[in-house]
């Protein structure tokens, strides 16, 4: 089983190399903990690190020359301040533990104008280090090719469903990806995209909105009521277009056919027919048109149930309970890259608009950016 959430801090900003800035001149060397640019070193045991670098910036009397001092960032978060006017020092520091997932330092040299000299990051594994997984990446020529690739590097978003506060899913990944309930559409108080991290735009309020689920306290747990017409918005970044899985466990309320979660391009469609069973869609190529399966255990109403969905780029497969209930081959399309908004509570049109609503309670919802094995699921 994989923790719901160690991960206590954000890594969206350190995906991307385009708000990295180049050193003019100098060696550009620099080093952290004995790490270099883009490897991933082990957190040391006794806590403490050092940080070495030897850069400089042109010094020809314009705006972007020259510094005022060196910031060491942790995540994109300044973690500390050192005055100098080149990158040119060495620093010993007491390191927090980055707990089950990784931390990214790089250095900026920033000078008088506000201009900004940035490193590529070295990352700092905590107790997962060396643990790696195959994923399937899709080339733009469509072929699929497997890729190793550190465990605890791969963005997943947590959703326990027992946080109360006013209009949002609160997100305890790490990402600060949460969601909003009861909202859709661009208008003020969505969320907004900026990689896999959401700024709230707009002020979204701390009371409910209508058609929110309720949180409801018994039998020593906390979980979201769905009345029939509730639903919660995760705008986009959320549905991972190739491998993913997605789970969660749900306790229905018989009410005909009802949809369960969908994403706004349908990466996913996720419906419970009146019998019980699962309606798993998803469509392919380069067609909205959906393909389909019912599973073949049925879910008991009333009772919890644990429900996952996993894609590997090649077979979509649903398990009840960690039992495999329906699988079907499906090719991965590329434009599932495009709109990835999502919606719980019930299928969702494009782009964000919810239909078939759920009734019924829901908990503990995990979207995890590769295919998990039964065993990685959060139930046992």
């Amino acid at each position: 089983m994989i923790d719901p959430s160690l991960r206590s801090h954000l890594l969206w900003y350190t995906r991307s190399i385009k708000n990295q800035l180049s050193i003019n001149k100098g060696s550009k060397t620099w080093n952290f903990c004995g790490g270099q640019p883009g490897s991933c070193i082990k957190m040391p045991n006794d806590g403490f690190g050092y940080l070495q670098a030897a850069f400089t910036s042109l010094s020809n009397g314009t705006s972007r020359t020259g510094g005022s001092f060196v910031r060491l960032l942790r995540n994109g978060a300044e973690f500390m301040r050192f005055k100098r006017w080149n990158a040119d020092l060495a620093e010993s520091l007491q390191l927090p533990s980055p707990g089950a997932t990784c931390d990214s330092y790089s250095l900026e040299l920033v000078n008088k104008q506000g201009i900004r000299y940035r490193t590529p990051s070295i990352y700092l594994s905590g107790k997962r280090f060396g643990k790696k997984v195959s994923i399937p990446i899709v080339t733009q020529d469509q072929n699929i090719h497997e890729i190793e690739f550190q465990a605890d590097r791969v963005p997943y978003y947590y959703y326990p469903c027992n946080i109360p506060c006013g209009s949002l899913l609160i997100d305890c990944s790490g990402y600060s990806h949460d969601g909003f309930m009861g909202g859709t559409g661009y208008g003020g108080g969505h969320l907004l995209r900026t990689g896999y991290r959401h700024e709230h735009i707009g002020g979204l309020r701390g009371e409910t909105y209508p058609h929110s689920p309720s949180y409801v306290i018994a039998e020593n747990n906390t979980f979201l009521h769905f009345s029939g017409n509730d639903y919660i918005c995760l705008q986009g970044g959320t549905m991972f277009p190739y491998a993913s899985t997605i789970e969660l466990e749900i306790r229905p309320i018989k009410n005909g056919t009802m949809g369960i979660l969908g994403a706004g391009n349908n990466q996913i469609q996720l419906m419970l027919r009146e019998d019980g069973k699962l309606l798993v869609a998803r469509s392919t190529g380069n067609s909205p048109a959906l393909k389909q399966f019912v599973s073949d255990i049925a879910l008991k109403y009333n009772q919890w149930s644990h429900i996952a969905v996993v894609y590997d780029c090649n077979t979509l497969i649903a398990y009840i309970n960690g039992k495999v209930a329906g699988k079907m081959k499906i090719a991965p399309s590329k434009r599932h890259e495009i709109f990835n908004a999502m919606v719980l509570g019930a299928t969702c049109k494009n782009l964000n608009r919810p239909d078939l609503f759920y009734k019924g309670d829901m908990r503990n919802v995990r979207i995890y950016g590769r295919a998990l094995s039964p065993h990685e699921f959060l139930i046992q």
